[in-house]
């Protein structure tokens, strides 16, 4: 069973949210894009945020599935997802069979 994200093309969704602040003097940043999660079983998307590096990794448009090796075992053996997901290009057939259904 695969999960997919999709991200929207023509709204403002695809902008980064970026934080900046210090703590005990350190500077740090978190940057961020919105997404649509779309999950099997589910007849609506789910809003959410997905964890980027840097700016220049921001994902384009489109439809992506999460990369397993984005998957891992945390703390206390709970599954969980990496700080900064890998998010897999859809092929085009996959896409265009998801819209139809």
């Amino acid at each position: 069973m695969s999960q997919h994200i999709e991200f929207e093309a023509l709204s403002d969704q695809n902008k980064l949210n970026i934080r900046e602040g210090e703590t005990n003097n350190r500077k740090w940043k978190q940057i961020s894009q919105f997404a649509w999660l779309h999950t099997t079983g589910e007849k609506y998307p789910v809003k959410c945020a997905i964890s980027i590096e840097n700016e220049a990794d921001a994902y384009a448009a489109g439809n992506y599935d999460i990369n397993e090796k984005s998957i891992i075992v945390g703390d206390y053996d709970a599954l969980s997802f990496a700080r900064y997901p890998i998010l897999t290009p859809q092929a085009k057939a996959a896409t265009q069979q998801r819209s139809q259904a």
